[in-house]
C-alpha cells in the first residue's frame, strides 16, 4: 500500500489535537483540587475555638480525624498523666570560684522566704528580685527568679548554693523581660539560672549579682514544689494585687464563695494594702487553709501614691500585676492542677454546667477533635481563655424576691451588656500549672513547648467571665445594648447559704 503526503496529519495539527486531549483529561483533576482547597478552608474557618497562643495566631492542622497516627485523649485524667519537657540548646559553664566566697548561707532547714523585694547590688535601684523557683521541665533544669528591672545594662550572674558544696556555684544569668510593661519605667522579669549538667543535686538558695565575685545584697530561698508527687488541690485562684486599702467586705465574701461554689479550693492574694474588715476576713479564711496571703510591698512608685503626690508617675503597671501573676504560677506549680486568674470583681461562670471541672472537660472535647500537632497527636490544652462580659453596677437592680443576707451583686445585677468581648480582650484564663511558663493579664503567652501545647478559646456557650463594675469610660456614658441574664439565679440558694455562714462567723 502506497501512502502519499496528503494521507498524513500535519505535525502542527497533530500537536494541537494532542494538547486539547491532554487539557480535557486534566479538567476533572483541577476541579477536584479546587474543591478540596475550598472545603479545607471552610473547615478551618469553622473550627475557630483553638489557637496556638495569643501572640502567635497559628493553627496547626496536619491530619484528618481518622488518621491512624492520631492519638485522641479520652479524658482529663489522661491529660493529667502527661508531662512535657523541652531540651534547651544552652551551654552552661561554671565560672571559676571566688577566693573571697568561703561562707555558706544559713542551713537549708533554717532558711525562710522573706517576701521582700531585694536589690541586685548595694544601693542599686535598677533591678529587684522577689522569689526563686526550681523548674525541671527543661533539660537542663533551671532556677527561675521573679523580679522587676528598669533596663538591661549589665550582665548578671547566679550564685547557686548546694548542700554538698562549700562554696556557691556561679553561672551566667539569662534576663527575660515579660510582656505588658505598658511602657512603664519597670518591667516584670525572669532571671534564669540553668543548673550545670554535672550538678545532680537541687540548689536550695540563690543570689543574683552583677559580677561573679561581688558581695551579694540578696539571698532567695529556692522553692521546689516538685518534691510533692501529688496535687494538693484541683483549682487555685490567683487574684490581682489587693490595693487602695480594699475593704468591700460583702463583695469580697461573695466573690470568694462564688469561686468556691464552682470548684475553687485555694486562693492566693498579693496584699499591697487591705482594709480592716477584709483583713479580718482574710485571716479567717487563712486559718481554714483556704487562703494564702503574699505581702506585696513593691519598692517603686505605684498608682496608690498619686493621691499623695499627683505629680508622680507610676513606675510599673498596676502594682506589678504581671510579676504577681507569674509568681502565683510558679508558687503553685505541681501543687494545684489548675490556676484561675481573675480580679475581685470577676468570676468565671460555667454556662452549661455547674462546675469548672465539667466545663473544662467539655471545652477540651470541643476542640481536640480538630487540632493536631506536628507529631500527629492532639495538642495539649495548656490554657483555657474565657471571654468577658460586663454586668454594669450603674444599672438598676432586678427584684427577685430572694431573702439576701447582704448585697449580692450576682443575684441583683442581672442586666449585662449584649456585647461579649473577643478572646484576649478583657478576658481571663485558666491554666494547667504544669504547662505554662509565661503568663500575661489576659492570656497565656508561652508554654513549656509551644509545638505541643496551645490555648483553647472557650465558647461563650460553655463559660463567660462575669465582670461586675461601673462604666469606666471618659465623658458622657454611651448608650449600649443590654440583655437580661439570670444564669446566676440557678446558684442563688447555695450562694446565700454560704455567705450567711461567713457573715455569722465574722460578726459582720
Amino acid at each position: 500500500m502506497t501512502l502519499s503526503c496528503s494521507d498524513f496529519i500535519p505535525y502542527r495539527t497533530f500537536r494541537r489535537q494532542l494538547y486539547a486531549v491532554f487539557a480535557l483529561s486534566c479538567i476533572p483533576c483541577f476541579i477536584l483540587i479546587y474543591l478540596t482547597v475550598v472545603v479545607s478552608k471552610t473547615e478551618l474557618t469553622k473550627s475557630s475555638n483553638f489557637v496556638k497562643s495569643p501572640h502567635r495566631n497559628v493553627l496547626k492542622i496536619h491530619r484528618p480525624l481518622n488518621s491512624s497516627r492520631t492519638k485522641k485523649y479520652a479524658s482529663m485524667d489522661d491529660l493529667d498523666k502527661i508531662e512535657i519537657r523541652k531540651k534547651v540548646n544552652v551551654s552552661v559553664v561554671e565560672l571559676p570560684r571566688c577566693a573571697n566566697l568561703i561562707s555558706k548561707p544559713p542551713d537549708p532547714k533554717e532558711l525562710r522566704e522573706t517576701f521582700q523585694w531585694q536589690t541586685i547590688g548595694n544601693g542599686d535601684s535598677v533591678s529587684y528580685v522577689f522569689s526563686a523557683y526550681y523548674d525541671d521541665r527543661t533539660i537542663p533544669p533551671m532556677v527561675r527568679i521573679i523580679g522587676i528591672a528598669r533596663e538591661m545594662v549589665w550582665k548578671k550572674y547566679c550564685r547557686l548554693y548546694f548542700d554538698v558544696a562549700s562554696t556557691p556555684v556561679i553561672v551566667e544569668a539569662e534576663l527575660v523581660f515579660l510582656p505588658e510593661s505598658h511602657e512603664r519605667r519597670y518591667s516584670a522579669v525572669f532571671y534564669i539560672c540553668y543548673i550545670p549538667r554535672q550538678r545532680l543535686q537541687i540548689p536550695y538558695a540563690v543570689s543574683v549579682v552583677k559580677s561573679p565575685c561581688q558581695a551579694s545584697s540578696n539571698l532567695l530561698k529556692i522553692l521546689n514544689n516538685r518534691s510533692s508527687h501529688r496535687y494538693e488541690v484541683n483549682f487555685t485562684v490567683c487574684v490581682t494585687p489587693i490595693n487602695f486599702h480594699y475593704n468591700k467586705i460583702y463583695q469580697f465574701i461573695e466573690i470568694l464563695e462564688l469561686n468556691r461554689l464552682f470548684g475553687a479550693e485555694h486562693f492566693v492574694f498579693y496584699n499591697h494594702t487591705v482594709g480592716a474588715n477584709v483583713g479580718k476576713c482574710l485571716e479567717g479564711y487563712a486559718l481554714d487553709g483556704i487562703v494564702s496571703v503574699v505581702p506585696w510591698k513593691i519598692p517603686v512608685v505605684v498608682e496608690a501614691e498619686l493621691s499623695l503626690n499627683p505629680a508622680l508617675t507610676p513606675e510599673i503597671h498596676y502594682f506589678g500585676q504581671v510579676a504577681a501573676i507569674n509568681d502565683c504560677l510558679y508558687r503553685n506549680m505541681h501543687r494545684s492542677r489548675f490556676l484561675v486568674f481573675t480580679d475581685l470583681d470577676e468570676v468565671v461562670v460555667p454556662r452549661a454546667h455547674v462546675t469548672w471541672s465539667a466545663m473544662l472537660a467539655a471545652a477540651t472535647l470541643h476542640y481536640q477533635q480538630d487540632f493536631f500537632s506536628l507529631s500527629g497527636r492532639t495538642m495539649f490544652p495548656g490554657s483555657y481563655n474565657v471571654r468577658n462580659t460586663f454586668f454594669r453596677l450603674d444599672w438598676e437592680d432586678v427584684s427577685t424576691g430572694l431573702d439576701l443576707p447582704s448585697p449580692l451583686l450576682a443575684l441583683q445585677k442581672l442586666y449585662r451588656e449584649e456585647e461579649i468581648y473577643t478572646w484576649y480582650v478583657r478576658s481571663k484564663h485558666i491554666v494547667w500549672s504544669k504547662m505554662a511558663t509565661v503568663l500575661t493579664i489576659h492570656g497565656a503567652f508561652q508554654f513549656i513547648n509551644d509545638e505541643e501545647i496551645s490555648t483553647v478559646r472557650v465558647p461563650a456557650k460553655l463559660a463567660l467571665l462575669h465582670h461586675y463594675r461601673v462604666w469606666d469610660g471618659q465623658g458622657t456614658m454611651p448608650s449600649v445594648a443590654r440583655i437580661m441574664d439570670d444564669r446566676m439565679l440557678l446558684f442563688a440558694n447555695q450562694l446565700i447559704s454560704r455567705v450567711k455562714a461567713i457573715l455569722l462567723r465574722n460578726s459582720f
